[in-house]
This record gives structure tokens, C-alpha cells and sequence, in this order.
């Protein structure tokens, strides 16, 4: 019998669910526990619970690395031999970090930074502990309460796919997160979501900010008033533009969008470059505080509204005045199509 471990809190939410498919659809209580067990990947009701029953006895944790998701990225390592390695060591002695799939697209990794896609075997038993007790977008709650079985692991197996680790090969592993930042992870649009520096993880959102030559690249919300709803301050570095961009403050240039009825997004970019986007806002103004919450050199935004050109705003005027600019955005495309 395959053991998948389950928690008895999600177990029992398990059995509420099956009450109400019974009420919903007349069937008997016992088939509509097998159903929804069936669901969550277990044979039947009388697997999950006799999982639950092994779970409890061997005193298995749901933040413990579960063997199938821990065979999944074996193999994944294997087919990537050449370099799994040398990844062991990275994790141990080295700096290795983890980037949002989308961020990765605008980073520029240098000679001295390799991708290490392969070392997931390594990191996956840090990021596992966040992930479980991360909090599921519909019900709020932590993901371990809500998913069990096979649904937590392809939720995993997801989650590691849309993420892609980075690591150093540089000389000498810098010492401190602040020297991290000046030497490597500042060629990085986005911050980095997870870092390894020497055997140590960091949780970026643990880190309330980092201070490089006296300037802020990195901060969570809970640092300034501008923070972004994403928990950061995004940090643009000079490395993230182009070559030929002097090094004094640039004007990067933000589209807003409406989306649907209360529904809006933007898009921010230099030149040809795509450098941020973001979506799902409730308001002009939501949009304008999440695409102005960054550090880095910019002076300020030729901001668009609906493809019109609404104005060239100081980046400190859409950090305090969002709504006064968001009502000028409305105003001025009103008043050309009229």
C-alpha cells in the first residue's frame, strides 16, 4: 500500500467535504467519502485513512520532503548529470538563488553565473516548508490544509517548475546578503525569491531590506511606505538597462490598461525592453502605486492610459499622488474621445 501522508486537520476537512457532496447529490455518506478521497489521489476513503493512521504512528510531518516528490527530482537530476555535482557544493559553501520564471527572462547572468535547474533536489526541502504553509488564494488558508496527496505534490511539482535556480561560480562566494547584492544579484530586475549563501537559506521576504553604496535594492513591505503589494520593492539596477544608458537616472515609460469593468494592468518598460508587468488591480490608481513601488535609477514615467499619452510624471509625484494622476489619466482620455 503506497503511504501519502495527510494531516488530520485536512482529513477531516476531507470529511466535511464528502458530508456535502452527499447532501448535493443523494448518494450514500460511504460513496462520497471515496469519491472525494479518489479526488485527492488516495484509492479510497479506508487508504486515506489508514495513511492517516501511518502518518500519525511514524510521526511523519507534512513539512518533511515527501519520498515521491523527493524520486521526482532525483530523476530530474539525473538527466542532468554533468552538473548535479558541483550543485551539492553551491548549496554548501556557495551563493545560489532562485528567480521567478517570468523575473529570469530579464536577467542577465554574467560569466560568473550559471543556471543549475538540476539542483532542485537540493533546495526543494527549504522551499517545501514555505510552500505547504503558504496560503491558498481562494480559501486563505495554508496549502497543507487545504491539498493532500498527489493534489500537494503536482501543486509542488508546479510550483518548482515556474521557479529557476541560479548559481555563482565566481572566485570568491561573497560573505554577507548585502555583498550578494553588490556583486551578483544586482544585475537582476526582480529580486531573487530564495537565496542559499554558504549553507544558510534565506526567505527573501524574511529580509526587511539591503542597503548597497547607501541605496536600498531590496525591501519587503514592511519597510517604507511605498512597498508593492507583491511584498518588495522591485530594485532596478543600471546593469538591467541597456549598455549604451548613461548612468544618471533614466524615464522608463508605463501603459495602464483596462482590462475588464474594475479590472486594470499595466505594463512598464525602456525602449524595447519589457521590464515589469503586473495585473488583477482594482483601480487606475492601484495600478499606478504598484508599478511606481520600485528602487533604482529612474527619474520618472511617461505614463499611458488606454494607449493615450496621458503625461511625463516624477516618480516621486506617482509615489505620493497615484490618484490625482490616475483622475488626469480618466480626464484626458475621456476628453479626446468625446
Amino acid at each position: 500500500m503506497k503511504i501519502i501522508p495527510i494531516t488530520a486537520t485536512a482529513a477531516e476537512k476531507l470529511k466535511r467535504l464528502a458530508k456535502t457532496l452527499r447532501k448535493q447529490t443523494g448518494t450514500s455518506l460511504a460513496k462520497a467519502l471515496d469519491s472525494v478521497a479518489l479526488d485527492q489521489g488516495y484509492g479510497s476513503w479506508k487508504h486515506l485513512t489508514l495513511c492517516l493512521t501511518e502518518t500519525q504512528s511514524a510521526g511523519a510531518s507534512p513539512l518533511t520532503l515527501p519520498q515521491s516528490l523527493l524520486g521526482y527530482l532525483e530523476d530530474e537530476a539525473r538527466a542532468n548529470p554533468s552538473i548535479a555535482g558541483t550543485s551539492g557544493l553551491a548549496f554548501q559553501s556557495g551563493l545560489v538563488f532562485a528567480l521567478d520564471v517570468k523575473d529570469a527572462e530579464t536577467f542577465n547572468p554574467g560569466d560568473n553565473v550559471v543556471e543549475c535547474g538540476e539542483a532542485w533536489m537540493f533546495a526543494a526541502s527549504d522551499v517545501w516548508r514555505l510552500f505547504v504553509n503558504a496560503k491558498d488564494d481562494e480559501t486563505g488558508k495554508s496549502l497543507v490544509d487545504v491539498y493532500s496527496g498527489d493534489a500537494l505534490l503536482q501543486r509542488a511539482q508546479d510550483f518548482y517548475m515556474d521557479v529557476r535556480l541560479f548559481k555563482y561560480t565566481g572566485p570568491d562566494t561573497p560573505e554577507t546578503l548585502t555583498e550578494a547584492f553588490a556583486r551578483v544579484l544586482r544585475r537582476s530586475f526582480f529580486p531573487p525569491m530564495y537565496i542559499w549563501l554558504k549553507g544558510k537559506f534565506i526567505d527573501m521576504d524574511d529580509v526587511r531590506q539591503s542597503l548597497v553604496d547607501g541605496e536600498v535594492t531590496y525591501a519587503t513591505a514592511a519597510v517604507g511606505e511605498q512597498a508593492s503589494a507583491a511584498g518588495h520593492l522591485v530594485q532596478i539596477a543600471n546593469t538591467s538597462l541597456p549598455k549604451s544608458t548613461p548612468s544618471d537616472k533614466v524615464i522608463m515609460e508605463l501603459d495602464i490598461e483596462r482590462i475588464d469593468a474594475g479590472l486594470y494592468g499595466f505594463r512598464l518598460s525602456f525602449g524595447p525592453n519589457e521590464m515589469d508587468t503586473g495585473a488583477g488591480y482594482s483601480s487606475i490608481q492601484e495600478a499606478i502605486e504598484s508599478a511606481a513601488a520600485v528602487t533604482g535609477p529612474i527619474r520618472g514615467y511617461v505614463v499611458s492610459y488606454q494607449g493615450v499619452v496621458v503625461g511625463t510624471y516624477p516618480l516621486t509625484m506617482l509615489q505620493s499622488s497615484a490618484a490625482k494622476v490616475a483622475q488626469e489619466a480618466v480626464d484626458t482620455v475621456s476628453a479626446l474621445r468625446d
